[in-house]
This record gives structure tokens, sequence and C-alpha cells, in this order.
């Protein structure tokens, strides 16, 4: 379907993104076949549902499969934890993860309260 009405639009002289919107309707003879398709809506624009789906998979880096629809995204447990250590790294000063460590303000005199931790401690 979307070869043929991509070449109509492009004798037409249309080109760029097309977004065409699709109701479906079960068949009724063979309800295991493949629903019937009619196109309501034809946009010539990138619209925001088009761009949502663009920008998914840009960050999902998967795979769509054109002749079942099916989209793919491998992903492991080693992946995830290289990725945070990398996004650590890349956040902190020097990097390497760095522990969070209290600093008192420059103004302050050594017996002030400068945390939660302090005012605990001074009651």
């Amino acid at each position: 379907m979307c070869n043929s009405v991509g070449a109509q639009l492009y004798e037409k002289g249309v080109m760029g993104h097309v977004t065409i919107d699709l109701i479906s309707f079960p068949n009724t003879e063979d309800p295991d076949a493949h629903p019937f398709f009619q196109a309501v809506d034809i946009s010539t624009e990138l619209t925001n549902n088009a761009a949502i789906v663009y920008f998914f998979d840009i960050l999902m880096e998967g795979k769509l499969e054109q002749q079942t629809g099916e989209y793919s995204i491998s992903w492991s447990k080693e992946e995830e934890a290289a990725e945070d250590a990398d996004v650590m790294s890349a956040l902190t000063p020097g990097g390497t993860a760095a522990q969070k460590e209290e600093v008192p303000p420059p103004n302050s005199a050594p017996g002030d309260v400068t945390s939660e931790v302090d005012a605990k401690e001074k009651t």
C-alpha cells in the first residue's frame, strides 16, 4: 500500500514527509485474516504523531520489519550497565563517579548548622 500511494504522490510532484491516516475493519469472512484498511486522510507534512515515532526510533535504535510491522529492540543488562557507567563518568568531574560530599558555605563559622545531619547532632 505504501509503495502504490507513494508512486501516485511522486507522480503528482509530492516529495518529503507524508502521513496517511487509516481506519481498519475486521475481515468478517475470515477472522484470522489481516483486517481491511481505508485511508481517511493524507498529510503532506511531518505530523506530531510521525515526529514522536521518529524520535522513539532514534532513542531505541530498533529495527522495523516492514512486511510484518514488528519493531524489535535489542537490549541486555550488560549494555544497560555500560551505559549507566558512561553517563556517570560524563556527569562527574574527572570522569569518575564522585561521592556526594557536604561542604559548608564559605562564610559559615565552625559551629554553624550546615545540614540536617548537623541540626540533629546539635539537638
